[in-house]
């Protein structure tokens, strides 16, 4: 009987401490509850600034529009003529590029052109002689030909 009654105040205690530790579990849930579902008061103003005082507020500015600029033609960039920030217009020169790649491949070109004038003065030169022969009968029609399908190719 001692046995049966320790064993029943051992269950007593523990259903005691059981329900005053669920009653304190439910009720700080029930607190964190109510004070979640609390709305917060929240009160408008809108900036007004008097005389004498200075207002300072941050935000972010943004354009109306964006404009995307790159070169007509590739090259290292020289100079730059404006800074991040600066107001610039339409058609104003913004960065310089250097032009000696353009430059000496623009040389490299009348180069060419030179010496195809050159030849093709060459060739005009030995056809004019060639003529010349036939007409004397100095050349072959097959000579004349042959010169005419060389100065073509």
């Amino acid at each position: 009987m001692t046995y049966m009654k320790t064993s029943l105040n051992q269950t007593a205690v523990i259903l005691i401490m059981s329900a005053i530790i669920l009653s304190s579990c439910s009720r700080t849930e029930k607190g964190e509850e109510q004070e979640k579902e609390r709305p917060v008061a929240v009160q408008l103003a809108s900036p007004v600034q008097q005389v004498g005082e200075k207002i300072m507020l941050s935000g972010q500015v943004e354009p109306h529009e964006t404009t995307f600029i790159s070169p007509r033609m590739m090259g290292f960039i020289s100079r730059i003529l404006v800074k991040p920030g600066d107001r610039v217009h339409r058609g104003q020169l913004l960065v310089t590029i250097s032009n000696e790649d353009i430059a000496a491949k623009r040389a490299q070109a009348e180069a060419m052109v030179s010496e195809a004038d050159a030849a093709l003065n060459d060739a005009t030169k030995d056809y004019e002689r060639f003529k010349k022969l036939h007409q004397q009968q100095s050349a072959s029609q097959k000579e004349l030909e042959t010169l005419c399908y060389a100065i073509n190719h």
